[in-house]
């Protein structure tokens, strides 16, 4: 007799966000694609059931096309507890990072150097090379295509995000660019 395993999330379903106004970030995550989705709110009980948390809460989701996981919510607290992430590293207790798939790396970095350049809060890596497949593989430069990706993180005070782009390969199934989108 066969027995219907019960379905499960595995890996990181959504990144929560803490904010205090959503309207800027909901501007900011649009550029990357992302839409507004399902809306709820909880009471300061029901939060504190789920969360641990005495404070009324008001949830956003954000979906980006048609995936099922790798989501954004944004929660706006009533009484928020700390003053969140900020600037520190990306080791510190809480933090969570998107990671977002793009065409287009150095257009986020001109960006990134340019909100430096405006002194906003804002650190970030340089673009370097990343071989993730087939590590052993020895194509010879300038006649052979280079298979790999160009990565770089970006940590701003209501996001951690580490972006890469794709060189030579395709996997159809995780990332997925929003071709409307302006990043």
């Amino acid at each position: 007799m066969n027995q219907v395993q019960p379905l499960s999330i595995a890996g990181i379903y959504e990144v929560c966000i803490g904010v205090a106004d959503a309207i800027p970030q909901l501007q900011y995550w649009e550029q990357f694609g992302y839409r507004i989705g399902q809306i709820g709110e909880l009471s300061a009980s029901e939060a504190r059931e789920l969360y641990g948390v005495s404070s009324k809460v008001r949830s956003i989701r954000l979906y980006h096309q048609d995936a099922d996981h790798g989501l954004i919510r944004l929660m706006i607290w009533e009484k928020p507890t700390n003053d969140g992430l900020q600037m520190s590293s990306m080791k510190v207790k809480g933090n969570r990072w998107a990671t977002t798939l793009t065409a287009d790396l150095l257009n986020i970095l001109n960006h990134a150097e340019d909100a430096a350049s405006a002194n906003l809060s804002v650190k970030y890596t340089s673009p370097h090379w990343e071989i993730i497949y087939n590590k052993e593989r020895k194509p010879r430069p300038f006649v052979e295509e280079a298979v790999g990706v160009r990565e770089m993180m970006l940590l701003q005070p209501l996001s951690r995000q580490v972006f890469f782009q794709r060189f030579n390969y395709a996997l159809p199934n995780y990332g997925k660019i929003n071709s409307n989108a302006f990043f």
